[in-house]
């Protein structure tokens, strides 16, 4: 009788021990399911920052390539006052152009006929040098360039690139 007791308090102790080892893998569970809870909001705000940062790398890439040359756009500096592009040349035909700054108003828009025989090149310095002058002359000063539209009207390229050649002259790039 006696090793029939013992075996039934054996028993008894291993259901109790079941019983406690159940709550303690539940526990471990609970625990375990946290801390992964913890890494995927852990996860998701690494590729937050990580997406942040390769947006924040492109975009620095984009002005070292600026930079690179030493010359940047005026509508870039940090003080600018010049808008992105400085105005619009549009050719109506390979004798009539018309120059529309980008600050002002609609009548500050210069209407240019030439000549037959006048160079496209020369009257087109002599009316952007005047048209243009403050913002010719901070990008003197600050070491950077000016860009301006141009919108071709006509199916003729060569006036189009005529032009092109008269306002790089000036130091103004197109603006694509």
């Amino acid at each position: 009788m006696r090793r029939r007791r013992s075996s039934d308090a054996f028993l008894f102790s291993l259901s109790e021990f079941a019983f406690i080892l159940l709550f303690v893998l539940v526990a471990f569970g609970v625990v375990l399911f946290t801390l992964y809870a913890e890494a995927l909001a852990e996860l998701e705000a690494y590729e937050q920052r990580v997406e942040e940062l390769t947006a924040e790398v492109t975009f620095l890439s984009e002005r070292l390539e600026e930079l690179e040359g030493g010359v940047v756009p005026c509508w870039r500096r940090p003080d600018a006052t010049i808008p992105r592009t400085v105005g619009l040349i549009t050719i109506h035909t390979d004798r009539d152009y018309s120059i529309s700054p980008a600050v002002g108003s609609p009548e500050l828009t210069v209407a240019l006929e030439l000549e037959e025989e006048e160079p496209v090149a020369e009257a087109m310095r002599a009316e952007l040098r005047p048209l243009f002058a403050a913002e010719l002359q901070y990008a003197a000063e600050h070491n950077c360039y000016l860009r301006v539209e141009v919108e071709n009207e006509t199916d003729e390229f060569p006036v189009y690139r005529e032009l092109v050649e008269a306002v790089r002259s000036l130091g103004i790039v197109v603006a694509q």
